[in-house]
């Protein structure tokens, strides 16, 4: 299953509420079965700024990495959006008969 939990973030102050999201998420996740595992958590931040807001993420006292490409429901997804990472999946699966 995947959650993806994201907020724009413009200050520091909204960096701040969005590790609350994650702390509240942390909450319920001791609630469920499965629970939420840091280690397959990652942070990727789209953004065209030349200095964004950096933050350190933490889940279960764990600060969360950062990356550049995430995939979710089979796409990739880059920090620039661009697509050429997904393109490039997609054509290396692709089989020549």
């Amino acid at each position: 299953m995947y959650t993806i939990v994201y907020l724009t973030i413009k200050s520091h102050a909204s960096a701040h509420s969005l590790q609350e999201d994650l702390h509240n998420l942390e909450l319920w996740g001791k609630i469920m079965v499965n629970g939420i595992y840091p280690d397959k958590c990652e942070v990727l931040r789209i953004h065209r700024k030349k200095k964004p807001v950096i933050f350190p993420y933490t889940l279960r006292a764990t600060t969360l990495i950062t990356t550049e490409n995430a995939i979710y429901i089979g796409f990739t997804i880059r920090s620039d959006l661009n697509w050429s990472s997904h393109m490039n999946t997609i054509t290396n699966k692709t089989k020549i008969i």
